[in-house]
C-alpha cells in the first residue's frame, strides 16, 4: 500500500506477498519440552553458583561473615528481650548480667 501525508510517501510492504515464501511455525512453542530441562537448568545454576565463589574467595569470606555477624546479634537481641519482658533480665549496678 501507497501512503502520503504532507508531500512524505511512503510504502508498506504487504502481510504475504507471493514471491516470499511463509516462515515455519516457531518449534518452540509447538514442540513438547524436554524432561531432562530441570536437571538441566538445575545443573546450570550450581555450575554457576560454584563457580563465582572460588573465583572471588575474599568477597565470599566477607559475605559469609556478615551473615553469621548478622544471624548471631540478631539471636542475641531476641535472647535479651525476650528475658527482659519475662523479667529474668538480671540487673547488678547498671549492668546486665
Amino acid at each position: 500500500m501507497r501512503y502520503e501525508l504532507c508531500g512524505m510517501v511512503w510504502v508498506t510492504p504487504a502481510a504475504n506477498p507471493p514471491d516470499r515464501p511463509r516462515p515455519p511455525p516457531n518449534a518452540a512453542i509447538n514442540s513438547v519440552p524436554s524432561p531432562y530441562f530441570p536437571v538441566l537448568m538445575l545443573e546450570l545454576t550450581l555450575r554457576v553458583a560454584l563457580r563465582n565463589p572460588l573465583q572471588h574467595k575474599l568477597r565470599s569470606v566477607l559475605t559469609l561473615s556478615g551473615i553469621v555477624m548478622a544471624i548471631q546479634a540478631f539471636s542475641q537481641l531476641g535472647t535479651i528481650a525476650s528475658a527482659w519482658y519475662a523479667g529474668r533480665l538480671l540487673v547488678r549496678e547498671h549492668i546486665a548480667l
